[in-house]
């Protein structure tokens, strides 16, 4: 199948699903769309990463295999919807370099607080923030002060989910 032609005419869920179904468990595939969501300059980046993120849920343990490798390439991505779709993979799948995790947690930062980025965005590095705290509790009232910060001017959508990881970091 020629991935990159397929993405770039359709991004109907059935295609993402589609192209979910025939990579499967296969790693080679996987890394073929994989690279498309890293340096494809269309649409078909945005629509790679939609189906790496459905593919890491069947599949957890893709994810959990290529989590390094995401958490290192999502910093240098320009488009909001690709990163969107890698964050929310790494909601699921953390990465294990201390040091990759060091730039994902700079990143989902720099995503949450930034005033232009996307509220889907913002939410799902929001939300990596919080089960990284489950491993290093030491963020956790860096990770209060940002979202309190953020509260004011925050979409309904941010305050939901920020006032039920704010009721769990205060029983933490």
């Amino acid at each position: 199948m020629n991935f990159e032609a397929s993405l770039s005419y359709d991004s109907s869920r059935a295609m993402i699903e589609t192209i979910a179904n025939t990579i499967g468990a296969d790693k080679k595939m996987f890394e073929e769309v994989l690279n498309i969501a890293y340096t494809a300059k269309d649409m078909s980046a945005s629509r790679a990463a939609r189906v790496i993120d459905l593919n890491t849920e069947i599949y957890p343990e893709l994810g959990d295999f290529y989590a390094n490798n995401i958490a290192k390439n999502i910093v240098a991505l320009e488009c909001s919807r690709t990163k969107r779709s890698l964050c929310r993979v790494l909601t699921r799948h953390l990465p294990e370099d201390e040091e990759v995790l060091g730039y994902f947690i700079s990143f989902a930062f720099e995503q949450m607080l930034s005033p232009s980025e996307p509220i889907a965005l913002k939410v799902y590095a929001m939300q990596a923030l919080f089960n990284i705290t489950l491993q290093i509790p030491e963020l956790k009232n860096e990770l209060i002060q940002s979202i309190e910060q953020q509260m004011p001017q925050a979409s309904v959508g941010f305050k939901g989910r920020a006032k039920k990881l704010l009721k769990k970091l205060h029983k933490m």
